[in-house]
C-alpha cells in the first residue's frame, strides 16, 4: 500500500512510502466527532447529536533503514502544513491536510533495543472537519454523475461558469464517458460540490439551465479554510437526475 507524504516549508517536498498499514480512509475506520454528544430525551427516545468529524489515521511504515527516509519523515512530522495522498476503493483522495493527533511528543519503536531497527508510526489526524465522506470513483446508480478534484476557480465575486460535456466537465469520471442528454423539463438536476477535504467551501451560484441537452452552473469558492497544496481550490462535482 503506497502512501505519498507531503509537507510544505516555503516549497512542497512529495515522498511516496509503502506501509505496512493504512488505517483510517474508510468511512467505518476511526473518527472524531463535534459535539459528539448522547442525550437522553423526555419522549424516552435516544439522539446523537454530530455536526462535523475529523477522520483519524493510523500509518505503520515499518523499519526505514535509510536515513533520508527517516529525515524526510521527521520533517514531515515538524512541518505546520502536511498532507496525504493516497487511493483506495479505486479512487484516490489528494493532498488531504493532517496534523499530529498528539502534538507534544512523538517517537518510535527501537525493536529489540536496536537503532537499525526504528518502527515509524504516524497517528494523524484531519485538520478540516468535514460533513461527509468522500464520494468512491464508482457510482452504480446510472442517475448520479462524478467530476472529481475539480479546480474551482470561481470566487464569490466572480462565479465560474461549467457545462457538462465541456471544459473542465468535457467527461466524467463515474460512469466514466460523456455525459448524458439532460432534459430539466422531465428531470429535476441538482448538483452539489464537495470541498471538505482541503477545508475550502464551494457553493453553487444561481440556477441550472439546460441548453442542448447538455446543463450549466456557477461554482464559487469562499474565502474559509485553505486552498490544496498547489494553491488551487479544488472540490468533487456531484450531479443527481431525479424523474418527476
Amino acid at each position: 500500500m503506497n502512501v505519498t507524504l507531503t509537507y510544505n516549508d516555503g516549497t512542497n517536498h512529495s515522498q511516496t512510502f509503502d506501509g505496512l498499514l493504512i488505517k483510517g480512509f474508510d468511512p467505518i475506520d476511526s473518527w472524531t466527532t463535534a459535539p459528539g454528544m448522547f442525550s437522553k430525551m423526555l419522549s424516552g427516545d435516544n439522539r446523537n447529536r454530530i455536526f462535523v468529524f475529523n477522520r483519524t489515521y493510523q500509518f505503520i511504515l515499518g523499519v526505514l533503514n535509510d536515513y533520508n527516509d527517516r529525515l524526510f519523515v521527521g520533517n514531515f512530522i515538524i512541518a505546520s502544513s502536511k498532507f496525504l495522498t493516497f487511493t483506495h476503493n479505486q479512487f484516490t483522495e489528494t493532498y488531504v491536510e493532517v496534523v499530529l493527533q498528539d502534538p507534544s511528543q512523538f517517537k518510535t519503536e527501537w525493536l529489540g533495543g536496536s537503532e537499525y531497527r526504528r518502527h515509524v508510526v504516524l497517528p494523524l489526524i484531519e485538520k478540516n472537519a468535514r460533513t461527509g465522506f468522500p464520494t468512491s470513483g464508482i457510482i452504480l446508480d446510472e442517475n448520479l454523475y462524478l467530476n472529481q478534484d475539480v479546480i474551482i476557480a470561481g470566487t464569490e465575486d466572480t462565479p465560474e461558469l461549467f457545462t457538462t460535456n465541456s471544459g473542465k466537465l468535457a467527461t466524467c469520471d463515474a460512469p466514466s464517458g460523456s455525459y448524458p442528454t439532460f432534459n430539466l423539463v422531465t428531470t429535476k438536476v441538482t448538483v452539489s460540490s464537495n470541498g471538505a477535504r482541503y477545508g475550502t467551501g464551494v457553493r453553487q451560484v444561481g440556477a441550472i439551465t439546460e441548453s442542448g441537452g447538455n446543463i450549466s452552473f456557477y461554482l464559487a469558492a469562499d474565502n474559509t479554510g485553505n486552498p490544496a497544496p498547489d494553491g488551487y481550490n479544488r472540490a468533487d462535482i456531484l450531479i443527481a437526475v431525479i424523474e418527476v
